[in-house]
């Protein structure tokens, strides 16, 4: 969640605990893109990441570690075992290296089918596999990395995908019952709103509680 542009947070609905990070420095031209971190923010190994779009020209990638004190930022000209993954409104997926610097940003070919909408999709990577979420139909892909293709998706591989505008979480399922199911940032009333790919249809539950506690 945010604050401000330059002010980021967790917050736990469930436990209402927050957890802070440090404020971004930016200038007032820059507009937030999107924010992704690496694990649940209860872990110590927890990387968050924010891109930002500060110039036509290049985009600025603000990384900081669970614990530290400053956001580290690489403004990357639009010009390695990849971290983390964008995907962009033209259909390309841009892949960043933070332990690369300046030099972990690529862009990957356009991979996205023709019959594809690009508005309100979301990806997020579990066990090392990149799953997109598209919306308006609902359509789940699975990213084949050998062959640059999305493929259909019949399942997320016992996993939760939680999606939102500004970060999303893929993560093995914290509660039988949850497993390839994907939690969307909507509320019917006071009932929460999911997509099961068993049932292939959109399901309407009671205020979910889901909370996967890192030892």
């Amino acid at each position: 969640m945010s604050r401000s542009r330059n002010s980021i947070f967790f917050f736990n609905p469930s436990t209402r605990t927050t957890i802070n990070l440090p404020d971004i420095l930016l200038d007032y031209a820059c507009e937030i893109l999107g924010v992704s971190f690496s694990a649940p923010p209860t872990c110590s190994d927890c990387v968050v990441l924010a891109q930002f779009d500060c110039s036509p020209k290049s985009v600025s990638i603000y990384v900081c570690r669970r614990g530290e004190s400053d956001w580290t930022n690489y403004r990357i000209e639009n010009k390695n075992k990849v971290s983390f993954y964008c995907l962009g409104k033209d259909g390309r997926v841009g892949a960043f290296d933070p332990s690369l610097g300046e030099n972990g940003w690529t862009v990957l070919p356009k991979v996205i089918g023709p019959n594809i909408s690009l508005h309100n999709s979301f990806m997020a990577e579990c066990n090392g596999k990149i799953f997109a979420v598209f919306v308006k139909p609902i359509c789940v892909l699975r990213l084949n990395e050998s062959r640059l293709k999305w493929e259909e998706a019949v399942s997320l591989d016992n996993c939760t995908f939680f999606v939102s505008r500004t970060a999303s979480l893929l993560t093995p399922a914290p509660r039988k019952g949850t497993e390839n199911k994907i939690y969307f940032p909507r509320f019917q009333g006071q009932d929460g709103v999911f997509y099961s790919l068993q049932l292939g249809s959109t399901v309407v539950l009671e205020i979910f509680a889901l909370v996967r506690i890192c030892v």
